[in-house]
């Protein structure tokens, strides 16, 4: 006599174990050099903007402040306001796209950034000179502009600094 099949399936045991099943890795963390120059690059873009903002607002509401501050040129104050506000334009937009690129560990975008700030620390200390040697400090104006500040000259140096590092050459390398 036939034994009738199961009502249910038999199973030998539980199935076979197949191992750890691993989950995808966590990228590490970001080093703290390359976070700080991350964030040094924002508070740079942030400056760009200012003066972007500044650069316009002139031109707009008073086109002979610079020619006041510094009468040795008078005649290219608005070609120099326009300049300064292009110039901080560009950086401003490239600051932005370079940091967010870096935070994305682009290699390649931290390249870019250390020449950026090399050539934007060029273009500041070249700017300065060329203010500070216009001004006309015998005739004192109401205009204050300070330009050749601490802030535009050690930040590049900083992030410059900062992304040659070997944890962020090391972070940014996928």
């Amino acid at each position: 006599m036939a034994t009738p099949p199961p009502q249910y399936p038999i199973h030998d045991g539980p199935p076979p174990y197949l191992g750890h099943v691993p989950y995808p890795m966590r990228p590490p963390r970001i080093p703290g050099l390359t976070l700080t120059a991350f964030i040094m690059m924002w508070v740079l873009f942030a400056g760009s903007v200012w003066t972007v903002i500044n650069a316009v607002t002139l031109l707009v509401t008073d086109p002979s402040a610079y020619s006041e501050a510094y009468p040795v040129m008078a005649e290219w104050a608005p070609l120099l306001q326009t300049a300064i506000g292009a110039q901080a334009l560009a950086w401003a937009i490239m600051r932005g796209i370079l940091a967010m690129r870096i935070y994305r560990r682009s290699a390649t975008a931290r390249t870019y950034a250390i020449a950026l700030e090399a050539v934007g620390l060029v273009f500041q200390c070249a700017l300065g000179a060329v203010l500070v040697s216009a001004i006309d400090f015998a005739r004192p104006t109401g205009f204050i502009y300070i330009n050749f500040d601490c802030v535009a000259i050690v930040l590049p140096i900083l992030v410059m600094c900062f992304l040659s590092s070997h944890k962020s050459k090391w972070w940014c390398d996928r």
